[in-house]
């Protein structure tokens, strides 16, 4: 269904844009799956990373007038050394600190 969506554009002119909200979606999601399931973690702050990561190539692109395939590599890098920073905190934590600690680095994101 998803490889015939593109076929289906021109009566539906919203099409590309609702797919591409999906797949973020899934690929959130898909996320907290594999901490919360297989990690064991509790976590409130995975989200932050998606935040930092769209915020920081948005930044990039407008400010300083990068071309959009190095905004997005960069924007993952600055998402990534976000996760280094509050993961260096996290990670001696469990239970409920674990998820309080993380939840309050969500909110200074």
């Amino acid at each position: 269904m998803l490889a015939l969506a593109p076929l289906a554009a021109d009566a539906f002119p919203y099409m590309p844009v609702l797919l591409v909200e999906i797949m973020i979606a899934v690929l959130f999601e898909a996320n907290l799956h594999f901490i919360m399931g297989p990690g064991g973690m509790h976590s409130f702050g995975h989200e932050a990373y998606f935040g930092l990561g769209a915020y920081g190539a948005a930044l990039f692109l407008k400010a300083l007038y990068l071309p959009m395939e190095a905004a997005l590599v960069l924007g993952l890098l600055l998402a990534a050394l976000g996760a280094l920073v509050f993961g260096w905190f996290c990670v001696r934590l469990s239970g409920v600190y674990l998820a309080m600690l993380t939840l309050a680095f969500t909110q200074i994101a």
